[in-house]
């Protein structure tokens, strides 16, 4: 496991810096062409151009020419480049620091870029709100803006900005103290951007795990992705990034105590921050320095370099660090006996703290008065400073102590929301699986309930086949009942063997249903299946009730002949083939059998 979070989160800024471009712009000649221009469109471009390639060194006068080109935009009524000046802003606020500014800003181009459909630009607009939410602890905002940005690189395929992306999702997990998860984002990006063997992306990703460790203390692992992020930026179109490299080297080596390292890359620093014209970190520089210097002892060193850093930041306007330099000014000159110059640095330190509500600044301040007030023999009013600065510091320990106690509150609450969430989900599997098995005894039961109406209809079904069967049954005993009757009657009656002509005539009388009447020169022959027996005609079959005997007793044997123990034929209705067949007129071929030959073929 990763180690746990120290409370220096401001130092997370320098994770996500916005860099401007590396070429040389002549800036006197687009300001020229801005203020000389009568097309505003041409003024508004010019001031944008300006803002966006100097703002990352000089931010106060990127905030000046970036609402020139707003102006300009607003008059025109043209809301892209309202949008692009309003982004432009927020950008230049950030680099200040001032993350409300930056915020108001930037939702407001937003607003404007969603309404124009630019969703590509809406999302990095979008992926900076998101950066900014996440060093103000509004985490789940921050997740919602990074989420809606990741929806677009994805599905406009835009790889760069979606490893970016994935690197400020490991900002928001390493800013909440999860580092693992925020490692695991790192990687991730750097991996990606590997294969595309982006320098840029690869170097990103090595600075953020440098951070985090400096963050987590640990300074020797923080050193080492240092390096690694100089070697992906050792190009020269990298040296503004290489920048924020070398403060966070400068300082992991000062917190290990290898003061001549430290010394030597705030140096380096200071040489690319000069080269590139970027006087805003070149003030972070000499800042580190001077307080290198200072604790060194070395008096000298650290006023030049403490000066040198104020100027700047005066002429910026930076607040941030100020008060803390005029305070080791103060200090510096206290230990040097030079009490005017002292007494002038504490008051200026004072006024920079009270503007930035800074209590630990003022309470350093109240320190070094106490320490000067003694020194020029004003005792009463060192006991007073004395007494404040013990007053900011309780004050300071209260608060500490209230953010510890809200901190162990906020885990608290999450653990409980947690556990609340994981109790939910189990009452939802519990009824998920109770629905489960509802629906199953439903299924269950309706499948038996089929299975019972099947097996019903079955048998209804069933019982109705066997009572139609049972009544066939009873009608065919009663046909076979009439027919015999009618046989003996037809027996009686049957006409003597005298010639075909006279036979001919006569009609074979077949009972059932429907009494039906055959003439015997019709019939060619009469099969019997053990289903009965059936008369066939040149037209016809007849199917009658009775066995293939009893209908061959009531013919004229000498007409009628059996040739076989399943069929009567119509000596005059066929044509011997072989001493195998019969043929009839329909061209049915009759077996003979072989006990019937010799009496068929005498009769024949």
């Amino acid at each position: 496991m990763l180690k746990q979070p120290p409370k220096l989160l401001q130092i997370a800024i320098m994770l996500f810096f916005f860099y401007s471009s590396n070429a040389q712009v002549n800036y006197d000649s687009l300001r020229s062409v801005a203020t000389q221009t009568d097309s505003d469109s041409v003024a508004m471009d010019a001031y944008y151009k300006i803002s966006k390639d100097i703002s990352h060194t000089q931010p106060d006068s990127g905030i000046y020419y970036a609402k020139q080109a707003l102006s300009f935009a607003q008059a025109m009524n043209n809301s892209e480049g309202e949008s692009s000046a309003l982004s432009q802003i927020g950008f230049s606020y950030y680099k200040k620091n001032h993350i409300d500014s930056s915020l108001f800003y930037w939702e407001k181009s937003a607003f404007i870029k969603d309404s124009l459909g630019d969703e590509f630009n809406a999302a990095l607009v979008w992926e900076n709100i998101a950066v900014q939410k996440i060093f103000l602890g509004e985490y789940n905002q921050a997740l919602g803006f990074l989420d809606k940005a990741k929806a677009v690189f994805i599905r406009l395929d835009s790889v760069p900005k979606y490893e970016t992306l994935i690197l400020n999702y490991g900002l928001l997990y390493d800013v909440k103290g999860d580092y693992d998860e925020g490692y695991k984002y790192y990687m991730q990006a750097f991996e990606s951007a590997q294969k595309r063997d982006d320098k840029y992306v690869m170097g990103l990703a090595k600075n953020n795990l440098s951070v985090m460790y400096y963050l987590m203390e640990d300074f020797a692992q923080s050193i080492k992705y240092g390096r690694e992020t100089l070697v992906h930026w050792a190009a020269p179109k990298f040296e503004i990034d290489r920048i924020e490299s070398h403060v966070n080297m400068a300082v992991s080596f000062e917190r290990l105590g290898q003061i001549d390292s430290s010394i030597v890359y705030n140096q380096r620093g200071i040489e690319i921050a000069k080269a590139k014209g970027d006087q805003f970190s070149e003030a972070k520089f000499y800042t580190n320095l001077g307080a290198l210097y200072f604790e060194e002892g070395k008096w000298d060193e650290a006023e030049r370099y403490l000066l040198k850093a104020v100027k700047l930041k005066e002429q910026f306007s930076v607040r941030e660090g100020t008060p803390s330099s005029y305070n080791k000014l103060a200090s510096l000159y206290l230990r040097k006996n030079t009490f005017a110059k002292a007494k002038n640095f504490l008051d200026k330190a004072k006024e920079a703290a009270n503007q930035i509500q800074s209590l630990e600044d003022l309470k350093t301040n109240e320190q070094i008065t106490a320490e000067y007030l003694e020194a020029t023999g004003n005792y009463k009013g060192a006991l007073e400073a004395y007494q404040n600065f013990i007053l900011l510091k309780d004050s300071l320990v209260n608060i500490e102590t209230k953010k510890a106690i809200e901190k162990i509150k906020s885990a608290y609450e999450l653990e409980k929301k947690e556990g609340e969430i994981s109790m939910l989900k189990q009452e939802n599997t519990i009824t998920t699986l109770k629905n489960r098995n509802y629906l199953f005894t439903l299924i269950s039961i309706a499948l038996l309930l089929l299975t019972s109406l099947f097996a019903l209809f079955y048998y209804v079904k069933n019982g109705r086949t066997q009572r139609e069967n049972i009544l066939i049954l009873e009608d065919q005993k009663r046909e076979l009942f009439e027919l015999n009757e009618s046989m003996k009657e037809q027996l009686d009656q049957a006409p003597s063997p005298n010639d075909w002509d006279q036979v001919k005539q006569n009609f074979l009388t077949l009972p059932g249903k429907e009494v039906r009447k055959i003439k015997l020169e019709h019939i060619e022959y009469i099969k019997s299946d053990g289903n009965g027996v059936y008369v066939h005609t040149s037209k016809d079959k007849y199917h009658v009730w009775i066995r293939l005997k009893g209908i061959h007793e009531i013919l004229p044997e000498k007409h009628f002949v059996r040739c076989h123990k399943s069929y009567i034929v119509n000596l005059h209705k066929t044509n011997f083939t072989n001493s195998n067949y019969l043929v009839t007129e329909d061209g049915t071929q009759v077996p003979i059998g072989a006990t019937y030959k010799e009496r068929l073929h005498a009769d024949g």
